[in-house]
C-alpha cells in the first residue's frame, strides 16, 4: 500500500474510518517556552515564546443536520424581505420562500428547526447567531451548494459571533481578510465544519484572533481550511469535550492551535504546517481569557492527540521554539501522529507559570522524522512537576541537533521524570550519537540505557526500515524490525474474566470521553485474538469496563489491537 503523508492520515492509519466531507452541504430543493501570553486581551502583544526559558474511532462530523424551515441570504433581492422568493431565479415574485438581504435579517429569524442558506455573495457584516438550536432541531448557516459565500472587511471583530449559543452547525462558509475570524464563548453542541478561514488580521497579536473558544463544550471543528493569522488560528479556553478533526491548518505568527486548561479534547486526522512558528500547544491558564480572567494551574488533563500529520514548524536554536506540540498538561495520550521537519515535534516543557505542571502523559505508536532539535524535547524537573512521562513504540530517525548540528532524536534538560522503553531511536547508523542533553555532547543508546537504566530500556537502535521516507512513506517494509517488535502498553492486575478489567495503568487509553458519536479504544491481549471495546474509564482505579468479556493471567500485556505476534514500533501496524 502506497502511503503518502497526504492520504496517510484517515486511509493508512484509521483504516474505515468515514472519510470527512470536503464539499458544501446539500441545498434543499430549488421549489421548496517559555513564556507563552496568551492571554486574550484586545492588546496581546502576541511575545514569542521561543525564548530558551484508538483506531478506528469516529465521530459525527458528517452527520446531516435536517431541519423543518428554509430561509435564504440573498444580496440580489432588491428589497430587505420577502416571503416569495424564487431560489432557481434568485428573485422575489415567483417563490413561496422567504428570504433577506443581510445576514442579521436571517439571522433574527433564526429559531430552532431552521436552515439559513447564503448565495453567493460578498457579505461585509458580522454573522452574528441569534438563537440557539436544540438537540432535535438546530439552528444551521451553510452555503448554498455550488456557490461560495465569503464574509469579509477588516473591521470585523469577529466575522462570526457564536457566543452563548447551542446546537448551531456552520458549514461550507468562507470568511477572508478580517480582522477576528469567530467568537465561540459558552457556545456548547455546535459545529464548525467544511468552510474556509483565511487572512485574520488583528494587528494586536490577540489570542482571540482566530477560532477563539473559551468555556465551551461539546463542539467540533471539523473539515476546514484555517489559514493565515497574526496570532491563534484556533484557541480553546478553559473548553472541555470538544473535537478538532479532519482540518488543514497552516501559517500562524504564533501558533495553529492551542489548549489551555481544558479536558477531554480530541485533535484527530489533522494536516498541520507553520513556517513562521511552532504547530500546537498543550498549557494550563495564567491569566488566560478573553479578559485575562482564567488562572488555572495542573488543569489540562486527559487530551488526546491522535493521527495527525505535524509536516513544518519553524527553526530555533533550542528546543523551546517551534515545536510541532509545545506540552505542558497531565495524564494526556499523544499517538499515531507524525512529526516530520519541526523544531523537537513533542516539546515537553516545564516553566512559571502556565507550564509548570507536566505528568503522567503517555506519548506512543508516533513517528519523528528528520526534525531539528531532536524528536523530542524534554524540559527541566523539579519538585514532582515533571514526572511519569512515559514514551513506548515510537521511531525516532534522522533527527538532527538544534541548528542542524549532529544526530539527535532525544535531547533533554534534566535526566528526570521520563522513561522511554520499546522504542526504536536510530540517527544515521547502528551505535551511533542519538540521544543529547542540551547544548552538550550527544551518547549513543547503549551509553544511555547503561548508565540511566531507570529512563531507557528496551529500546532498538535499528534501522526502522520504512518503505520510502523521502516520500513520506512510512508504512514498514515487510522484513522491517519493527514488526511485531513494540511493547505492550500496560498489563492486567490480577488474573480474571468478564467485563472488568483492572490494569496496571488505564492512562495509555481512551474511552471515548462521555462526546457523542466517539467510542472507546479496543484492546487486545497478549496471546489472543479476540479484542474488546472500552467502554469506560476510572483513571483512579485502572480500571477498563469492557463491551465484550475476556479472560486473562495476571501481568498479561494489553495493547491497542495488532497484527501479529504483538505490536508494531511506529504509526502503521503492518498488515492491518
Amino acid at each position: 500500500m502506497k502511503c503518502d503523508v497526504r492520504n496517510w492520515l484517515l486511509i493508512c492509519i484509521v483504516p474505515g474510518m468515514v472519510l470527512l466531507a470536503t464539499g458544501c452541504p446539500t441545498a434543499p430543493p430549488a421549489d421548496d517556552d517559555a513564556q507563552d501570553d496568551d492571554d486574550g486581551a484586545d492588546d496581546d502583544d502576541g511575545a514569542d515564546d521561543d525564548d530558551a526559558a484508538d483506531d478506528d474511532t469516529e465521530g459525527d462530523d458528517d452527520t446531516e443536520i435536517p431541519y423543518d424551515a428554509a430561509i435564504y441570504v440573498d444580496l440580489q433581492i432588491g428589497v430587505e424581505e420577502c416571503t416569495d422568493y424564487d431560489a432557481p431565479s434568485r428573485s422575489c415574485g415567483a417563490g413561496s420562500d422567504r428570504a433577506f438581504d443581510t445576514l442579521a435579517g436571517a439571522a433574527a429569524e433564526a429559531v430552532a428547526g431552521t436552515a439559513v442558506f447564503l448565495r453567493e455573495g460578498t457579505y461585509t457584516s458580522t454573522l452574528e447567531v441569534q438563537h440557539s438550536g436544540t438537540d432535535a432541531d438546530w439552528v444551521s448557516f451553510r452555503v448554498y451548494e455550488g456557490e461560495q459565500a465569503t464574509i469579509t472587511g477588516e473591521s470585523l471583530a469577529p466575522a462570526i459571533e457564536l457566543s452563548g449559543r447551542e446546537y448551531v452547525l456552520i458549514d461550507g462558509l468562507m470568511v477572508d481578510q478580517v480582522r477576528r475570524w469567530m467568537y465561540a464563548r459558552e457556545s456548547h453542541h455546535t459545529i464548525v465544519r467544511n468552510n474556509t478561514f483565511t487572512r485574520a488580521l488583528d494587528s494586536g497579536g490577540s489570542s482571540k484572533t482566530g477560532l477563539f473558544y473559551q468555556e465551551a463544550t461539546h463542539n467540533r471543528i471539523v473539515g476546514n481550511t484555517i489559514e493565515d493569522s497574526t496570532q491563534d488560528n484556533v484557541a480553546l479556553h478553559a473548553c472541555d469535550h470538544n473535537v478538532i478533526e479532519g482540518n488543514t491548518i497552516r501559517t500562524a505568527a504564533h501558533t495553529l492551535w492551542a489548549i489551555k486548561c481544558g479536558n477531554f479534547n480530541i485533535v484527530r486526522g489533522n494536516t498541520f504546517e507553520n513556517e513562521v512558528q511552532k504547530i500546537g500547544e498543550i498549557y494550563d491558564c495564567d491569566g488566560a481569557g478573553f479578559d485575562h480572567e482564567i488562572t488555572q494551574h495542573d488543569a489540562t488533563k486527559h487530551n488526546l492527540v491522535e493521527h495527525n500529520a505535524f509536516l513544518l514548524a519553524v527553526k530555533y536554536y533550542s528546543t523551546s521554539g517551534g515545536n510541532g506540540i509545545q506540552y505542558a498538561g497531565q495524564e494526556g495520550i499523544v499517538r499515531h501522529n507524525l512529526f516530520v521537519d519541526t523544531n523537537a515535534g513533542l516539546g515537553l516543557q516545564r516553566y512559571s507559570d502556565e507550564a509548570n505542571y507536566n505528568t503522567h502523559n503517555r506519548a506512543y505508536h508516533n513517528v519523528f522524522y528528520a526534525n531539528e532539535c531532536g524528536g523530542t524535547g524534554l524540559g527541566s524537573s523539579g519538585g514532582g512537576q515533571f514526572t511519569d512521562n512515559r514514551f513506548k513504540n515510537n521511531i525516532y530517525a534522522a533527527n538532527r541537533g538544534c541548528d542542524d548540528e549532529g544526530w539527535a532524536q532525544i535531547i533533554y534538560r534534566d535526566l528526570d521524570g521520563f522513561e522511554f522503553t520499546g522504542n526504536a531511536i536510530y540517527g544515521d547508523g547502528p551505535e551511533g550519537d542519538v540521544i543529547q542533553e542540551l547544548f552538550e555532547d550527544a551518547g549513543t543508546l547503549a551509553e544511555y540505557e547503561a548508565s540511566h537504566p531507570e529512563l531507557f530500556h528496551g529500546n532498538l537502535d535499528q534501522d526502522p526500515m520504512f518503505e520510502d521516507a523521502a516520500s513520506l512513506d512510512f508504512v514498514l517494509q515487510a522484513n522491517s524490525p519493527m514488526i511485531d517488535a513494540g511493547v505492550y502498553l500496560t498489563t492486567t492486575d490480577g488474573a480474571g474474566s468478564g467485563t472488568i478489567m483492572p490494569v496496571d495503568d488505564a492512562r495509555y487509553f481512551y474511552d471515548g470521553f462521555g462526546i457523542d458519536g466517539e467510542t472507546g479504544d479496543s484492546i487486545q491481549l497478549a496471546g489472543q485474538a479476540s479484542t474488546a471495546r472500552i467502554l469506560s474509564i476510572d483513571y483512579d482505579s485502572h480500571t477498563l469496563t469492557l463491551d465484550t468479556s475476556l479472560a486473562w493471567d495476571d501481568g498479561q500485556g494489553v495493547a491497542l489491537p495488532f497484527e501479529g505476534s504483538g505490536p508494531d514500533v511506529g504509526a502503521f501496524e503492518h498488515g492491518s
